[in-house]
């Protein structure tokens, strides 16, 4: 497969009082594994950290087919762990998803990549009301350049990138999905809400 997965883990998760999200537990595993599970069919699956936990998931995670990749450029958001993971990662292309969202499946990210057309640089969905994904998208190597003069101009928002690269966007209900599997826990009510709601 041309296509890697990768898992953002970089964030400060401020919003979620410190807690790092990806080791919060959903149905028996953390958010980590729960995620990391739905790319086993993937060749390579690559986690992005800073450097703060860098050392700990090196040792934790790290496997044949399981890569740590330390970011390049800290408090950037997003856009600095896809970076620094399109520059060493074996495949022109990544599948990005964050940490925090435990509802994505096996089933969609398959539909997803699917429908991914090679001509593509950046391909995400949108839902009924055209909300772009920036997330659960894939992202290829080409775009690299443009990171990086927006990452010096200081502009770190993923849609920084649709104009000047080619974009594509499919339609979830296309897929016949909705975005729910884009559901993510930010806060300690989100994850109150998630665990009560046992989806």
């Amino acid at each position: 497969m041309d296509i890697g997965a990768l898992i953002l883990m970089g964030g400060k998760n401020s919003r979620m009082g410190g807690n790092n999200k990806g080791m919060l537990k959903y149905k028996e595993k953390t958010f980590l594994d729960c995620i990391i599970d739905i790319f086993d069919d993937f060749d390579n699956i690559y986690i992005s950290v800073n450097n703060k936990i860098f050392d700990e998931y090196v040792g934790k995670y790290e496997s044949k087919n399981i890569h740590i990749v330390k970011d390049i450029y800290e408090e950037v958001g997003p856009m600095g762990g896809i970076h620094s993971v399109l520059k060493c990662c074996k495949e022109k292309y990544l599948f990005v998803i964050a940490c925090d969202m435990p509802l994505m499946s096996k089933e969609f990210v398959k539909a997803f990549c699917d429908k991914f057309e090679r001509d593509a640089d950046l391909f995400m969905t949108c839902n009924e009301r055209g909300k772009l994904m920036p997330l659960g998208a894939i992202y290829s190597k080409d775009l690299l350049s443009d990171m990086e003069i927006l990452i010096k101009n200081k502009k770190y928002k993923l849609i920084e990138l649709i104009p000047n690269n080619k974009f594509k966007k499919i339609d979830l209900k296309e897929l016949g999905f909705t975005d729910r599997v884009y559901h993510n826990i930010n806060t300690p009510e989100d994850y109150k809400e998630l665990i009560k709601s046992n989806i």
